[in-house]
């Protein structure tokens, strides 16, 4: 006979800076995740009004458009290590400045306004050649501010520079786009026509 017990439980215990890492780090570049990202950039916006810095930097949001196909190719372990590529060049072209990594195809860079395109556009040029394929390029918006008073919040920001960069998703011509009010215009527009689409 052996003797029966009553229920069973398990506790397990974390390192909580270790597991705070892992939520705040991207594990396949290493970049940071988005939270800390908009988080960090919210605080050091703070920082650089105050200081007189803040229009030295602006949001640049990329796009590595129809990575899809990169990785229906090459395979899933290939295309991490092309995202690792990716957040290598941007380190080496950017850096000492915040760098995220958003999601499977998005980056966003809180850049410094100075060579801000010649950067992009040499980004742009180092992943066409180490990926090798037209219909999977580089694409980037920029958020350029002349007053501190027009930027919201970080998230706010890079939704501005996301739409720049998908103005030019399919403009084989270009590689960045700077954010105008237009663009925002546009947008509510659009939402607004598709809110009250059936009314």
């Amino acid at each position: 006979l052996y003797p029966t017990f009553g229920a069973l439980y398990c506790l397990i215990l974390t390192d909580m800076s270790r597991r705070s890492e892992s939520i705040e780090s991207d594990q396949v570049t290493q970049l940071m995740g988005m939270h800390a990202f908009f988080h960090r950039d919210d605080q050091e916006a703070e920082c650089r009004t105050k200081d007189g810095t803040f229009l030295e930097y602006c949001p640049v949001y990329f796009n590595i458009t129809n990575f899809r196909l990169y990785n229906t190719t090459h395979g899933i372990r290939q295309g991490d290590a092309c995202l690792r590529h990716i957040a290598k060049i941007l380190r080496s072209l950017f850096p000492g400045q915040l760098i995220a990594h958003l999601s499977a195809d998005n980056f966003a860079v809180l850049a410094k306004v100075e060579n801000v395109e010649e950067n992009i556009e040499r980004a742009s040029s180092l992943i066409a050649t180490y990926i090798g394929n037209p219909n999977i390029e580089l694409k980037a918006g920029i958020r350029l501010f002349e007053d501190p008073s027009e930027a919201k919040t970080a998230t706010n920001s890079f939704d501005e520079a996301k739409l720049a960069c998908e103005s030019i998703k399919r403009d084989a011509t270009r590689v960045y786009a700077v954010y105008s009010p237009e663009m925002g215009r546009q947008l509510t527009m659009k939402s607004y026509v598709r809110e009250h689409f059936d009314e």
